[in-house]
């Protein structure tokens, strides 16, 4: 552009042969055109401002568009000064004119840019290029339909004075960077979109300097350092706290510090350094520090950080500076920070990109900083010429690791350099999301800030069209809008509400209304009159704060009465549709139809036809129907509450901190180090690697338990409760909702995946959680220490994460179940085989979880039916002589009466209700009294239950554990002794005893305990009393049977012939050797098939070790449990006249069919190498396969 500027004098009109034939040329004489270095990322963004938003270009100008939106918000709200005023209007009209020309070649705003790094520049071809050549040219006409004025682009305008001057500029500051457009006879040419915003800053700062002067300096930093407190810091997860900072020196620029706080004993500087307005339009000029400010921007950064280092429980900070460049270049550099502290600048556009990044938050900051800590003590010194951004995206790409995977630490250089294009589809991203822009409200008397709200689960986010403004919400107003349909559907409710919980409920209710009406803007557009270029729909939720769900009656009392209905008011020269939700009608969502959300919806097609004034009111139940096929979609829940952590939660999503895959992949780098590598020869050898792998989970439990130790040991369980609660209330939202979302989403395999990945992290939160309060007992920590931070909480989960990962390889490595091959790479990660977990393990346990989100889709109802209370039949209270015997031998066990688990239950419940605190301290003397007298039973009594339910301080992992086992303790075995699920109180001090018990915990230990008593899975080495052994064997033993019985009516159901027990001498076979029975013995004359079942009742295997043990106690050699089944298969295989016998079916058309039956899915089923075919093993559940001709 600038060489045509230069070169291009005469009148011949140039063609697009005359282009490329100069381009080329060119390019071949000037390496510098053979790059495009740095990529556009986002091609075209958009600026967002009081008056309107407008698409521009963002060309290789650093935040460009950031800086001009901040430069023209700046401008309106100082349009009193001279000048102000004229410089806002021709910058906003250059910038309409980058708006039409995208318009015109139909691009959207955040259009991702092309073009390859380092590689030569293109040129289009001719049906490209010459559509492009007339989108940049505007007629005088034209502007005026745009809203511009010619004489406004004046400033703007290369004129041949200016244009004269090329030849002095720089290449990087000249006079295209200051005037992209031509002004002709009639029409005006938008020479370089590419440039509009740099000339649109430079504009504004070089009048700012001469209007403002200093003041322009003061008010830019001040709103600068707002910006960046209120929009960045707090999206962070920041808190301000109050310390007293030394005074900055007065050779230095303010740079208006803050002070937060985003964990315990985690303080934060913010500091913002900004260019300075009064020094002009000169963008080239980097903004840094020079040599003699650096030692004393050092010296000044250390005192603040000794002032921020005296918070309680320090432990480490971060200094987050926010450069406020302007776009221009940033040099700023130091010699070092202090100790225990990370520092991240970044530009404030980049920060306001990355706080769109879902999980970019201080605690992920931080993690990043100690990776870097890291890297630099293994040796390794980082190189990222191109920003925090880039950084962050270089470490995201790399599975969150800053070192990767090939990277020799012992190669000698240990320089790694980050290429500059890792932030390009970051950036792009970040932009597209949440897809900020404007947009006249329906009043067209204000333009709205919208951002796309409620991305929802599905991956593909730009399906969703559904936005909110953000500027209302801060006035307590809920406005959105669907952008789905050329009408733009809003949606406002503008209640006043004083409390939280109403508060919540309002916005639920509004989002409920804005998800049906983008649902049914496609359907409905065709009834809106083409004079409305939107609709507003207003929700009135009147008294909202005197709404009291929780006294709703119950369901079969709601069946009674009479509906309650929305209430709809329309008027259709406004384009203006109100529904109004009477308190009454909140309890119309406490029903398993969808039927309040179809009435709302029915009355919002309804106002539609009104507003139409077509009459069809006969249309919409068939509209309603399209819209709402599935009566089980619905988006607004009220439902029963039963579980204790959800009485006492508060309002809002659950907090729960999630096991945070950076720290995990972190503990990666260098992990076989820890214990030495193994060498080369052994990396294929079974032992070895067994030995090896036991080291490391052993060196992992070592670092938890001295991770934990120096923590009060009370804090370190209060929070893992209080995780444990939260972690439960999130997965009751989640249960609650699962037939809803799989009903609006269609069954759709990504739902699917979302529920069960939200399950699968859930779940390792919980165990991690578990397993912390577990090993802080014995890891050395006590009370009155400092208290435990979420960050060395999160650290140690990842731990925990890490160990039990270790563990699993090595169970599956020594029985045989994985290759043994282990790969230990150059940075010092280990890698094994996981085809065991791909193929067997993770099928298995997604089988569990499938069926989980089966249960829960098809047992929505519960959540609404409140049974009422009748009196018992007195027949019924009449106690069996079994449960006589188990009253007996559970005292024997325990030291006292069954009863006494629900006195101080009830005890504990009734006490979390008045204080609506789960958390209970309470000295064991204290509740040895109290359940004495609750119970009326003896103090021994009461002691024996404190003792057996309470999970004691030890001296280390394998003391003190009297009569139990080391696998009682081992983190990586179920049904342990040594937990906190069969020891719920935990006791926190030994002088005096003190217990730490949670309530909530306690209800679902309760569910827990009795369960496996009702079930007799408790190993029976947990029990003392051999009549409680005898017990629970004999209730094993029922239950097998009772589970052969009902396989047979399950079996008897379908129409198919059989026998309970068959024994094979029946059959035909010699009492010697024993080879026993058939469990179920089935056939099927039409087909000749015989089935012989083997019925297993199996505990569910939940870990790598229970599924090995398990996969090898069913290999189908002698001995194990399948292969006795394999050997009576094999006898009436080969003897089949007894068979034709018993079943009526001649022996040639006799087929065998071996089936093992079991209670539950099983890891067999998953299992190829077994003797005893995976086909043929079938759970409960699915029975009914077995018949089907397919599954022969």
């Amino acid at each position: 552009m600038i060489l045509a500027c230069l070169a291009c004098k005469g009148e011949k009109k140039a063609d697009v042969n005359d282009l490329r034939d100069t381009f080329e040329a060119f390019q071949k004489e000037h390496p510098f055109l053979h790059l495009e270095d740095p990529l556009e990322d986002v091609f075209t963004s958009y600026i967002v401002t009081p008056v309107g938003g407008w698409i521009s270009f963002s060309g290789i100008f650093a935040d460009g568009p950031f800086w001009v939106q901040r430069l023209l918000n700046f401008l309106e709200e100082k349009t009193d000064y001279p000048t102000f005023r004229e410089i806002l209007d021709s910058s906003l009209a250059l910038v309409k004119l980058t708006d039409a020309t995208a318009l015109r070649v139909g691009l959207v705003r955040y259009s991702q840019g092309g073009g390859t790094p380092k590689k030569i520049t293109e040129l289009p071809d001719q049906e490209i290029l010459l559509p492009r050549k007339d989108s940049v040219i505007f007629s005088n006409e034209e502007l005026l339909s745009f809203g511009v004025e010619r004489d406004s682009l004046e400033d703007f305008n290369l004129s041949e004075e200016r244009r004269s001057h090329l030849l002095e500029e720089d290449l990087l500051d000249n006079a295209l960077e200051r005037f992209p457009i031509l002004l002709c006879e009639g029409y005006v040419v938008l020479i370089e979109p590419s440039q509009v915003c740099r000339a649109v800053v430079r504009s504004i700062l070089h009048r700012v300097s001469m209007v403002m002067r200093g003041w322009a300096d003061t008010f830019f930093e001040k709103e600068s350092a707002e910006f960046f407190v209120n929009e960045v810091l707090r999206r962070l997860e920041i808190d301000p706290i109050r310390v007293p900072l030394p005074a900055p020196p007065e050779s230095l620029p303010d740079f208006w510090p803050v002070c937060g706080q985003f964990d315990f004993g985690k303080p934060v500087l913010g500091l913002t350094f900004a260019a300075k307005l009064s020094e002009g339009a000169h963008l080239e000029q980097a903004l840094s520090l020079d040599a003699e400010q650096v030692p004393v921007f050092e010296t000044y950064i250390a005192e603040c950080c000794a002032a921020l280092s005296n918070v309680e429980g320090f432990t480490g900070g971060m200094i987050l500076m926010n450069f406020s460049a302007l776009g221009r270049d940033l040099l700023f550099g130091f010699n070092e920070i202090p100790e225990h502290w990370h520092f991240f600048g970044g530009g404030l556009g980049e920060w306001g990109t990355l706080r769109n990044e879902k999980g970019f938050d201080a605690f992920r900051l931080w993690r990043l900083g100690e990776q870097l800590d890291h890297s630099e003590s293994l040796g390794v010194h980082l190189s990222n010429w191109s920003g925090l951004a880039n950084l962050y995206a270089y470490w995201k790409s790399n599975g969150f690791l800053i070192i990767p995977q090939n990277y020799d630490l012992d190669s000698g250089q240990l320089r790694l350099s980050i290429a500059s294009n890792f932030c390009h589809d970051l950036n792009v991203e970040l932009r597209r999301r949440p897809d900020a822009h404007c947009r006249l409200n329906h009043s067209r008397d204000r333009w709205t800030h919208l951002q796309r709200i409620n991305s929802g689960h599905h991956p593909d986010f730009d399906l969703n069209r559904i936005y909110g403004d953000v500027s209302s919400v801060r006035d307590g107003v809920f406005l959105g809008c669907s952008e789905s349909s050329e009408t733009v559907w809003w949606v406002e409710c503008s209640e006043e509400v004083a409390h939280e919980y109403s508060r919540d409920c309002k916005f639920q209710l509004w989002e409920c209304l804005l998800n049906w009406t983008d649902a049914a803007a496609q359907h409905v557009e065709e009834l809106v009159p083409e004079r409305f270029e939107s609709v507003l729909v207003r929700l009135h939720l009147p008294n909202i704060d005197e709404w009291a769900v929780e006294s709703l009656p119950s369901l079969e009392d709601l069946c009674d009465e009479a509906s309650h209905s929305v209430d709809l008011s329309v008027d259709p020269d406004a384009g203006v549709i109100t529904l109004s939700i009477p308190q009454a009608f909140i309890r119309e969502f406490h029903r398993p139809a969808n039927d309040a959300e179809r009435a709302l919806l029915h009355r919002l097609v309804e106002g539609v036809v009104s507003l139409s004034g077509s009459g069809d009111f006969q249309k919409i139940d068939a509209i309603v129907e399209t819209i709402l096929p599935n009566p089980d979609a619905r988006h607004f829940h009220v439902l029963k509450v039963e579980k204790l952590e959800n009485i006492l939660a508060r309002s809002g999503n659950a907090k729960v901190r999630y096991i945070p895959t950076e720290a995990v992949n972190n503990l990666q780098l260098g992990l076989a180090d820890t214990v030495g590598r193994l060498k080369p020869k052994d990396r294929t050898n079974r032992e070895s690697i067994v030995k090896f792998l036991t080291k490391l989970v052993e060196k992992q439990w070592e670092q938890i338990e001295a991770g934990l130790a120096p923590y009060d040991l009370a804090s370190t369980v209060n929070l893992c409760f209080q995780q444990l609660d939260e972690i439960n209330v999130e997965k009751s939202r989640w249960e609650s909702t699962t037939r809803a979302l799989l009903a609006l989403h269609a069954n759709e395999p990504w739902i699917v995946d979302r529920i069960r990945e939200k399950r699968e992290n859930l779940s390792l939160a919980e165990i991690a959680n578990r397993l912390l309060i577990e090993i802080a007992v014995y890891s050395g920590a006590s009370v009155n220490r400092i208290p435990i931070s979420l960050v060395e909480h999160s650290q140690l989960t990842a731990k925990i994460t890490v160990l039990l990962d270790l563990a699993n390889y090595r169970d599956s490595i020594a029985g045989g179940f994985m290759k043994p091959e282990i790969t230990i790479h150059p940075n010092g990660a280990i890698e094994v085989d996981r085809k065991f977990f791909e193929d067997v393990f993770s099928p298995y346990i997604r089988s569990h979880v499938d069926d989980q989100i089966s249960f829960h889709a098809e047992n929505y109802e519960s959540y609404f039916s409140f049974e009422k209370e009748t009196d018992a039949d007195p027949a019924s209270q009449t106690m069996s002589d079994e449960g006589k015997r188990f009253l007996r031998v559970f005292e024997e066990e325990f030291g006292f009466r069954f009863d006494v688990l629900g006195d101080a239950l009830e005890m504990f419940h009734e006490r979390a209700m008045e204080t609506r605190q789960s958390l209970v301290l309470i000295a064991s003397q204290d509740l040895k009294s109290m359940i004495s007298r609750r119970s009326g039973i003896s103090s021994s009594a009461a002691a024996h239950f404190i003792e057996r339910f309470t999970l004691p301080i030890r001296k280390g992992w394998n003391k003190d554990l009297g009569r139990f086992r080391d696998r009682d303790v081992f983190p990586w075995c179920h049904r342990r002794s040594f937990s906190i699920l069969s020891r719920p109180m935990i006791q926190i001090d030994k002088s005096p005893s003190m217990l730490m018990v949670s309530v909530t915990h306690l209800h679902r230990w309760f569910q827990y305990f009795l369960n496996n008593l009702e079930s007799g899975y408790f190993p029976e080495h947990h029990f003392r009393a051999k009549g409680f052994r005898k017990h629970l064997g004999e209730i094993a033993n029922r239950r097998g049977h009772s589970f052969a019985r009902s396989a047979l009516e399950k079996i008897e159901g379908l129409g198919i012939d059989c026998q309970l027990e068959v024994a094979l001498t029946a059959l035909g076979a010699p009492a010697s050797p024993d080879l026993g029975d058939i469990d179920v013995f089935a056939w099927d004359k039409p087909t000749g098939r015989v089935f012989l079942i083997e019925c297993k009742r199996l505990r569910v295997a939940l870990t790598a070790r229970d599924v090995i043990q398990r996969l090898d106690e069913f290999r189908g050699e002698a001995g194990d449990q399948l292969g006795k089944h394999i050997a009576r298969v094999e006898w009436i295989s080969e003897n089949l006249s007894g068979v034709s016998k018993v079943t009526g079916i001649p022996q040639k058309n006799l087929k065998v069919v071996p089936i093992l039956l079991t209670n539950d899915r099983v890891p067999m089923k998953f299992m190829e190498r077994l003797e005893f075919p995976s086909k043929f093993i079938v759970p409960i559940q699915d029975i009914e396969t077995i018949f089907h001709d397919s599954f022969h």
